[in-house]
């Protein structure tokens, strides 16, 4: 007599071969951000699979950061002119960026036209509306199957990325969202709904950096880690007043503020005499840009990730549970999906510095309950944002895309 297996005791299925599969991804950004990391992870799962791809990345801006990223993965790439964002500034006195424009539009064009029968691509890749406008004519041409990832709303700000919108809309063969909230969102903006998938981010990879030299913890104390540009929008002054209240009401606790400003414009310097002023330098601590977040997360308790505006899935949620670090965020965009609430993070219930002190204090407050939130973002990485199960959904997208083309 057989004995019947539970559906726990069932291996997953491994994720499908992709051999012969050739993307071509439209990549025409300059600074590995958290949307370029994203994307590149997508090829870098699947090239285990047995998919090639290759990148048309921005002639001038890409030389700094994205193809030297590219290159050290194996990834080929090859360059395009691009342009600037179609944006009001246009039409006043940096004018002639239209015709720098018009001239990216004809070349970028011609580019991923050429490369795409050159090279036998299989399918398209776009992870940018500005990139699509582009590119826009090439791909609308081709009959090869669209994949565009959607990391956050298309544009509708003005009438050019209005009709961008519609154009992808019309266009693309399967949008996939790194969150319910952005498939909803696509949704009401008339994205079929069986053109759409979910799937979420999976920590992306880093190049191994040399050791940091931290600075001491005093005794007892919890480091709660802030990652990201310390700008207003992704709350850092909601940050700094919630760390400020808890400090002088005797927590002990430290802060540690990693990243950077795109425009710094002396803010930084300000928010430091501040700290300073308020005699808390040894607890609030800036480290500017840093490359070693893995070091960072390494030696934090409590993340907290307070965003004003509505990110779909911030990779530094991921990271953090990949380093067994529970999260703190704010209700916004699809933040909430990557976490559940009191067991691997805390969902604050506003976006306030009370709300922000409320969560940070839920786990400082409790070692115990904080080890057992650390063990449960290791789990929850590697069940419900698995690699096995981002690997498996992708490939799935390419496969399906391929099947209904051929069709």
């Amino acid at each position: 007599m057989t004995e019947t297996k539970h559906a726990a005791d069932i291996p997953p299925r491994p994720p499908p071969r992709l051999e012969g599969m050739r993307v071509l991804v439209l990549f025409g950004g300059e600074e590995l951000y958290g949307a370029e990391r994203a994307n590149i992870e997508v090829f870098r799962c699947l090239a285990e699979l047995g998919l090639r791809a290759k990148f048309i990345t921005h002639r001038t801006r890409g030389a700094a950061n994205i193809q030297p990223e590219l290159a050290r993965l194996g990834f080929e790439w090859v360059t395009a002119p691009f342009g600037t964002q179609w944006a009001r500034w246009l039409l006043g006195r940096e004018w002639y960026l239209w015709f720098s424009n018009l001239y990216g539009v004809l070349a970028t064009n011609w580019r991923l036209w050429r490369a795409s029968r050159a090279w036998r691509a299989t399918h398209l890749y776009v992870m940018n509306d500005t990139h699509y406008s582009y590119a826009s004519l090439a791909i609308k041409w081709s009959r090869l199957p669209l994949v565009y990832r959607a990391g956050e709303e298309l544009s509708a700000h003005n009438v050019i990325y209005r009709w961008n919108a519609r154009a992808i809309t019309r266009r693309v063969d399967v949008m996939v969202c790194n969150a319910r909230y952005l498939k909803d969102k696509c949704t009401a903006r008339g994205v079929p709904a069986e053109r759409l998938r979910v799937i979420y981010n999976v920590p992306p990879a880093r190049a191994k950096q040399g050791d940091l030299k931290l600075p001491p913890v005093p005794p007892g104390a919890a480091v709660v880690t802030f990652i990201g540009r310390p700008e207003e929008d992704k709350g850092i002054y909601v940050l700094l007043d919630a760390a400020e209240t808890i400090l002088h009401a005797g927590g002990n606790l430290v802060f540690w503020i990693v990243g950077a400003m795109i425009f710094d414009e002396g803010q930084i310097a300000a928010m430091e005499k501040r700290v300073a002023d308020a005699g808390l330098q040894d607890r609030i601590v800036f480290f500017g840009y840093q490359t070693n977040i893995g070091q960072f997360l390494a030696r934090t308790d409590i993340h907290v990730c307070p965003s004003l505006i509505d990110e779909p899935s911030p990779n530094v949620i991921l990271e953090a549970k990949q380093a067994g670090v529970p999260s703190v965020v704010f209700p916004s965009g699809g933040m909430p999906e990557l976490l559940e609430h009191g067991v691997d993070g805390f969902v604050c219930r506003d976006k306030t510095a009370p709300a922000l002190r409320e969560g940070i204090e839920f786990f400082a407050a409790d070692a115990a309950k904080r080890q057992a939130a650390k063990a449960a973002a290791s789990f929850s990485l590697d069940t419900k944002f698995s690699r096995e199960r981002y690997q498996r959904e992708w490939a799935e997208v390419f496969l399906t895309t391929k099947t209904r083309r051929d069709d």
